[in-house]
C-alpha cells in the first residue's frame, strides 16, 4: 500500500489515477480485516493520500465536482485517523478550489480553518503556506494592506525555518505550474514554500 501511494506521487500525471485507485481498493480490503487502532490509522492515512492524489487528477482535468468530492473524502479520512496535519492539508486544497472558482468567502473560511490547525500543531511551514494563500486572496480583492501584512508574515516564517534554496525553487515551479494550468516538471505532490509574488502552496506529502 505504501508503495502504491508513493507511485501516485512519483508517476506521470496520466498514471496517477491508476495507482491511486489501486491504493484505495487495497486500503479498503485491509480495513475490512478490522486491524488494531494503530494499523487502522495508518491505513486511513494512506487511503487519504491516495484519494487526494486522485482528486488532483480530476482537478487537472477541470472536473471540479469530482475534485471537491475527493478532497472532502480525504478530509474525513484524516479526521477519522486524527491526523491534524493531513486535515490541514485537505482544508487548504479545498480552499484553493473555492478560490479558483471565485467563491472567496468559502476559500477564506477553509484557509482559516487550515491555518488554525497548523498553528495548533506548530507546523511552521504549513502556517507560512496558508498565510501566503490568504495574502493572495486579499491581493485579488484589491486589499493591498492586508495582502502585504500576510505576505510579510509568511516571508518572516520561512526566513526563520530556513527552507533550503533548492526546495524554494521547486516550490516556485510548483506554484507556477498549478497557477498556469501546466503540468509540474517534478512530483505533483512535493511540499512547497510561499513566494510573496506567487499565489499559493502546492500539494503536501503527509
Amino acid at each position: 500500500l505504501r508503495t502504491l501511494v508513493r507511485l501516485c506521487e512519483l508517476s506521470e500525471l496520466n498514471e496517477v489515477a491508476k495507482y491511486a485507485q489501486s491504493a484505495i481498493e487495497l486500503a479498503d480490503k485491509l480495513l475490512d480485516n478490522k486491524p488494531n487502532a494503530a494499523m487502522r490509522a495508518m491505513l486511513l492515512n494512506h487511503k487519504a493520500q491516495a484519494t487526494t492524489n486522485l482528486g488532483f487528477t480530476y482537478e487537472e482535468q477541470g472536473d471540479i465536482l469530482k475534485t471537491l468530492d475527493q478532497y472532502f473524502i480525504s478530509l474525513k479520512l484524516y479526521e477519522e485517523s486524527k491526523n491534524k496535519k493531513g486535515s490541514a492539508s485537505s482544508l487548504n486544497d479545498i480552499g484553493f478550489i473555492f478560490e479558483h472558482q471565485g467563491d472567496i468567502p468559502k476559500a477564506l473560511d477553509y484557509y482559516e480553518k487550515s491555518l488554525k490547525i497548523n498553528e495548533e500543531i506548530g507546523n511552521e511551514e504549513g502556517i507560512a503556506n496558508l498565510v501566503n494563500n490568504i495574502g493572495f486572496v486579499y491581493k485579488t480583492l484589491g486589499d493591498r494592506t492586508n495582502a502585504l501584512n500576510y505576505y510579510n508574515r509568511s516571508l518572516k516564517i520561512y526566513e526563520n525555518i530556513k527552507l533550503p534554496n533548492r526546495q524554494k525553487e521547486k516550490n516556485h515551479q510548483a506554484r507556477e505550474s498549478r497557477t498556469n494550468g501546466s503540468e509540474p516538471s517534478f512530483s505533483c505532490y512535493a511540499q512547497k514554500a510561499p513566494v510573496p509574488s506567487l499565489n499559493r502552496s502546492f500539494k503536501h506529502v503527509i
